[in-house]
């Protein structure tokens, strides 16, 4: 019986926790990479960067077309530039990241005891491995910003306990994360400020921020022409009155950016006032950008710099609570169903619902085979020049030379006028889902809209450099660099009135059945400013495609015959088209990768086509 008078290790415990978060959390975003679930590009952004620069030290990304820092100026980058040589893959990139996000635990626990027993300071710390946000940070993608998060909060643990120096060297490397992280250094100024500390506790953190903030974009500046591209999301403020900006911060995205933001806590931060100073820099951050604050927010990395001041501000609420400093202290520690309640939001619903949870359990039970995808694109050789799309990126990424097919297709580079540059691909994966995202993506957005569908021929034009179609899936195209290039799609002036199946006012089809194909011929009467789609559907797949992949129907003349293909498969017997107009947009979804969301308005009957 002696084994239970044993002093209680709270110190394993925590290092348990932590390491089993790992453990657990590396092992979904490895399920979720072979799924080909990473799909927002930034995974594909980042591996493509380290792997360049174990070859040469320098962070250049082919699939952006510059070097990284034009985007955000990140120098502790080189810190995991030697952890990334010895594995370099897109899945060493997604541990470290659980490890970050898994670490943030210890600060918590540090800045627990200056108030709690050791108990409740490990319960604290392991409380953190089940919030939602940090789910969510670490299923989207992989940033370098969620390390800002345990650094921010030694920092506060070094003001709590007056050493100076300290305190200074972590707002310094914090800093250093990358150039926005100076909106929640500017918030210790604020809370230094407020507690009238002596001067050089708020003068450090007000002259670290802004001055590293200048110097960070003057870099940025230096690795791109023209200057951050970001300041898109703030040029409306100049176009705008001070009416619409006004009514800007009222929009319901932002409310529910802060109403989640709170739910993450259990509303602990509301009970420390004067702590939730140290958000009001990236909470000015995202109010004053056109895109405002919405669920995006809680769901993503972008949730990072609000983090450390909601944590200190519960860590402080909680306290307050327990000495009975609220008129809630009373309720909470005497009502013994409101605490249990309270205890089931933070264990069940909020992991579940406000994070990835219920959505991870749903992938699993969607789980699909990928293994003909992976052996395809393993036969290509780790020399070879690539271009592909969304979801094929990351697993292909790791390659001197990768260009992304979105960017080929507007010819831009991100927010900017600049051309879109890259090498000449060896190879060209296209995931025909694409297309559905373009019409989504582009069309919808403020900055892209000029650019679609105008540049529809960017990418017929590379492609008609001599490429042949190797492969062909609803799911996956290979095309290879080639002598003979293959005659996809094509358009022509008709001469004969012989196309017996109208299935729209304007348009008729014609088809033929060759080997493994579909030969589809869609005869254009008249213009009507549609972008039409087709819903196909057959005994192994339904999908969503665009009636010619490479010129939109917004762009069809009339009297032209417009030519394309599909793949048939030995197991299809029959399959049926459905023309649709499409309205949507793009979302995360369950384990926070991107999805289509789409509304259909079904054009005339349907197509039954028999397949011999």
């Amino acid at each position: 019986m002696k084994i239970f008078n044993k002093k209680i290790n709270y110190t394993a415990i925590l290092w348990l926790g932590i390491v089993s978060y790992i453990l657990l959390l590396a092992g979904i975003c490895w399920y979720k990479y072979s799924q080909f679930g990473y799909n927002a590009l930034d995974l594909a952004i980042y591996n493509n960067a380290f792997f360049n620069a174990t070859l040469n030290g320098n962070f250049w990304s082919s699939i952006q077309g510059h070097h990284y820092f034009a985007d955000h100026f990140e120098p502790l980058l080189y810190l995991f530039l030697p952890l990334y040589w010895l594995w370099k893959s897109p899945l060493n990139l997604l541990i470290l990241q659980s490890i970050i996000i898994a670490s943030i635990a210890l600060p918590i626990y540090k800045i627990s005891t200056l108030w709690f027993n050791k108990k409740i300071a490990t319960l604290l710390a392991l409380i953190w491995l089940i919030n939602p946000l940090a789910w969510n940070m670490n299923l989207y993608e992989w940033h370098l910003l969620p390390l800002a998060i345990p650094l921010l909060l030694m920092a506060f643990y070094f003001y709590e306990k007056k050493y100076f120096w300290s305190y200074l060297l972590f707002i310094f490397i914090a800093l250093l994360v990358r150039e926005d992280v100076a909106v929640a250094v500017f918030g210790f100024f604020l809370l230094a400020l407020y507690e009238k500390k002596s001067w050089r506790w708020w003068f450090a953190p007000f002259a670290l921020s802004g001055g590293y903030f200048l110097i960070a974009n003057y870099f940025i500046h230096f690795w791109q022409t023209g200057g951050s591209r970001f300041q898109v999301y703030y040029q409306w403020l100049i176009e705008s009155s001070l009416w619409k900006i006004f009514l800007h911060f009222f929009a319901i995205g932002n409310f529910e950016m802060v109403l989640g933001l709170l739910l993450a806590f259990i509303f602990l931060p509301i009970f420390a006032k004067k702590y939730l100073l140290l958000l009001i820099g990236p909470l000015t951050q995202f109010l004053l950008g056109e895109p405002g604050g919405s669920n995006l927010i809680v769901d993503t990395h972008y949730a990072s710099l609000f983090i450390p001041g909601l944590i200190i501000a519960s860590i402080y609420g909680l306290h307050n609570i327990s000495t009975k400093k609220t008129p809630i202290s009373k309720i909470i520690f005497f009502d013994k169903k409101l605490s249990f309640l309270i205890i089931a939001v933070i264990l069940i619903y909020l992991p579940l619902f406000l994070g990835p949870g219920w959505g991870i359990i749903k992938k699993t039970l969607e789980s699909n085979n990928t293994n003909w995808q992976k052996k395809l694109l393993n036969e290509i050789p780790t020399e070879a020049s690539i271009a592909a799309g969304y979801k094929y990126l990351p697993y292909i990424s790791s390659r001197k030379n990768v260009a992304s097919l979105h960017y080929i297709f507007i010819g831009k580079q991100q927010f900017s006028d600049l051309p879109y540059t890259y090498t000449q691909p060896d190879f060209i994966l296209i995931d025909p889902q694409d297309f559905l995202t373009y019409a989504l993506q582009f069309s919808n957005s403020k900055f892209y809209k000029s650019f679609y569908p105008a540049n529809f021929t960017n990418l017929e034009q590379l492609l008609s450099q001599n490429y042949e179609l190797t492969y062909f899936h609803p799911e996956l195209m290979i095309w290879k660099k080639s002598q003979i290039s293959s005659q996809f799609e094509y358009s022509e002036p008709f001469v004969t009135n012989n196309y017996t199946q109208q299935i729209a006012d304007n348009i008729y089809l014609d088809f033929s059945h060759e080997k493994n194909l579909l030969h589809l011929a869609w005869k254009y009467i008249k213009k009507d400013d549609k972008n039409y789609f087709m819903q196909v559907s057959t005994s192994q797949n339904e999908y969503i495609r665009p009636l010619s992949f490479f010129t939109s129907s917004l762009l069809w003349q009339e009297n032209y015959i417009y030519h394309s293909l599909l793949p048939v498969t030995l197991e299809d017997k029959q399959m049926e088209l459905q023309l649709m107009t499409i309205k949507g947009n793009i979302e995360l979804d369950g384990w926070r990768g991107i999805k289509n969301s789409i509304h259909i308005t079904p054009i005339g009957e349907s197509i039954h086509i028999e397949i011999n």
